[in-house]
């Protein structure tokens, strides 16, 4: 069969916004012969603001010969070959483009994704984030392709880049049906900026999290139905809810855009945030600035829902469904369509809190009023007693102490402060290292040792007083002879 070629065109964001204006470059593409061997199936699809996100399945089909081995995508040594899919897409000014974008790999051993007997897997499961500008969107009942599919010898244990193979989706599952395939984020969850926090290295992010996704786990599929209809009773007294969590897996990543347009990406760690009655995300960053960060997308993430069981403190076994979507708008930055026209903006509402500075003004502030209280009762006393032998100031023994109440009073003051912080806008949502904990530790230690010495100190100086007090109420320490001569002891 002859070769197909298709143009090829890939959109670029414009001034570092959301997939603003696209600008296209148009070239043609080999993409090859059609493969009679490999079945590709578009599985589900989900759509947000950023963007669309297919779910991809590859098997042989039942005709296919299983001695072949096939490489899915090649980024080796000999070339960089991504399996990709090409299909088209609605602008929203109405034109149809061609575009392309690359599969995620599934292998992180080998550089290449395999199948056959050979190369030890007989279907392959991944992912194809397509980053659209708001108002587009994919035309998946047009054909979509799958190229940069090759051949792999396993006796010469090479593979022919020369010939191409190519294959064309099946998109049953996306057919409108009782049960969706087709699944819009906005209809789960919608994300606000609240705003973002400094302190030391570390900068944190804000974002308030509605969640509308409740309603909608009886209509994901027949599974989900005969869970509502199972637990019913559960879910009506209380003891089972719908459970939903935000859960960034170990492939989620943080686009994270500048202020000059260049982007850093952050890997995040496993955690399940729970949002079933929405919540605050808070995102904390390593040696990010963040007066200097334009837009944070979340790329890769899933939401969950199944139904939980409140006595048991788990899921339920078998209720759990998970939807995973390409790209999450933060509302950071405003949104354009494909012709640059603005669709939706944030505002400029957003909270910026520099601890660096707070701590600073609150360390110098409290410093300057303590030493210069203890100056001014300095002077006081000393010309109020200079006279009186017994009360007269001890200029060292003053200061010591009062420098031992300082670094007390002064822990205490700061450890409120790092806890302040750590509860409020660094209270990250994923658990990683936290740069309040440490000062937290420190001054919360000195605080408890010379607390606990200071309230030694006033403890047993008021009890000494009262003491004092009660001997010379009772003149203990005296004695008085018949004639009414005073008798002092010493």
């Amino acid at each position: 069969m002859a070769g197909l070629s298709c143009s090829f065109a890939s959109p670029i964001n414009n001034e570092g916004d959301n997939n603003a204006v696209s600008t296209l470059e148009n070239t043609e593409i080999n993409l090859g012969e059609l493969n009679q061997d490999l079945d590709f199936d578009i599985r589900s699809l989900t759509k947000t603001d950023l963007g669309t996100s297919l779910e991809v399945y590859l098997d042989f089909s039942d005709s296919a010969n299983l001695d072949n081995n096939y490489y899915v995508g090649y980024w080796g040594d000999d070339g960089y070959y991504p399996a990709s899919l090409q299909y088209s897409v609605r602008t929203s000014d109405g034109d149809v483009e061609i575009r392309s974008s690359e599969l995620i790999p599934v292998s992180t051993l080998n550089d290449f994704d395999g199948l056959g007997y050979a190369l030890g897997r007989d279907n392959l499961r991944t992912y194809c984030d397509i980053p659209l500008a708001a108002g587009e969107e994919v035309l998946y009942e047009e054909d979509i392709y799958l190229f940069n599919v090759f051949y792999y010898d396993s006796e010469t244990r090479t593979a022919d880049f020369e010939n191409p193979y190519y294959s064309i989706a099946t998109i049953d599952r996306l057919i409108a049906q009782y049960y969706p395939a087709v699944f819009d984020g906005r209809d789960f969850i919608e994300i606000t900026y609240l705003g973002s926090s400094q302190f030391s290295n570390y900068s944190a992010f804000q974002f308030n999290v509605e969640n509308y996704s409740t309603d909608l786990y009886g209509t994901f599929s027949a599974t989900a139905a005969r869970n509502l209809e199972q637990y019913a009773d559960q879910l009506a007294n209380g003891t089972y809810y719908i459970r939903t969590l935000l859960a960034f897996g170990g492939a989620t990543q943080f686009d994270v855009t500048l202020n000059d347009d260049t982007h850093v990406i952050v890997n995040s760690i496993a955690k399940n945030y729970e949002i079933t009655h929405g919540g605050v995300v808070t995102l904390l960053f390593e040696g990010i600035d963040a007066s200097e960060v334009k837009n944070i997308n979340i790329n890769r993430i899933n939401i969950t829902s199944s139904i939980y069981s409140v006595p048991s403190g788990r899921d339920m076994a078998l209720t759990s469904i998970t939807h995973r979507f390409g790209s999450l708008y933060t509302n950071m930055t405003p949104l354009y369509d494909s012709n640059g026209t603005l669709v939706e903006n944030p505002g400029n509402n957003h909270f910026f809190l520099n601890y660096d500075l707070i701590v600073i003004v609150i360390f110098v502030s409290t410093t300057a009023i303590f030493y210069g209280i203890t100056l001014f009762l300095y002077f006081y006393w000393k010309r109020k007693y200079r006279n009186d032998e017994f009360r007269r100031m001890n200029t060292r023994l003053y200061f010591q102490t009062n420098t031992l109440g300082y670094v007390c009073l002064e822990s205490i003051i700061l450890a409120l402060t790092f806890i302040f912080i750590r509860w409020s806008t660094f209270n990250n949502s994923l658990d990683v290292y936290n740069p309040s904990d440490v000062y937290i530790i420190v001054f919360g230690v000195i605080s408890i040792v010379l607390g606990g010495y200071f309230i030694k100190y006033f403890v047993t100086a008021i009890k000494n007083n009262i003491e004092k007090k009660k001997r010379d109420r009772l003149k203990i320490n005296q004695d008085v002879i018949d004639d009414g001569t005073l008798i002092i002891r010493k």
